[in-house]
């Protein structure tokens, strides 16, 4: 994908995760590059994002591309979901990924990413917890 292809994208990321009082939109926490890592990272967002890319040129002419309202890209989008579901799904998820993969989202969300943090371990597991299930006779009979 170009960066024209990515620059298109970019149009809609807002509409997907916009911005709230305590949260960042995502055009402000997902550059290109990153867009171009995931995709040189995994194959598999390649040709959805594609399909997207396409299928939005063919809604939107490119004299209007920089006069977009959000109307008219909302209604692009609801198209895209019920024409394109699956590649629609891969968007979404390349956008998501992205936005919740950044370090200042992760301090707004209060996400600890340290795996190895005491807070942040299961505890084991307690096998006592399944005494009582198993001193009953079995609910079903031997074939």
């Amino acid at each position: 994908m170009s960066k024209l292809d990515i620059k298109l994208l970019f149009k809609f990321f807002d509409l997907i995760i916009p911005q709230s009082e305590n949260m960042p939109c995502a055009s402000e926490v997902i550059t290109v590059e990153d867009v171009e890592n995931v995709l040189s990272g995994t194959h598999k967002y390649i040709e959805p994002l594609s399909k997207i890319t396409d299928f939005a040129r063919t809604k939107i002419s490119a004299e209007a591309e920089n006069e977009l309202t959000d109307n008219h890209m909302t209604d692009t989008l609801l198209a895209m979901e019920s024409t394109m579901g699956g590649d629609f799904s891969m968007f979404i998820e390349v956008i998501y990924l992205i936005y919740y993969s950044k370090g200042q989202v992760h301090e707004k969300i209060n996400w600890d990413t340290d795996e190895l943090a005491i807070k942040n371990r299961i505890p084991q597991f307690d096998d006592a917890i399944l005494h009582n299930i198993a001193q009953r006779p079995p609910f079903w009979r031997q074939a």
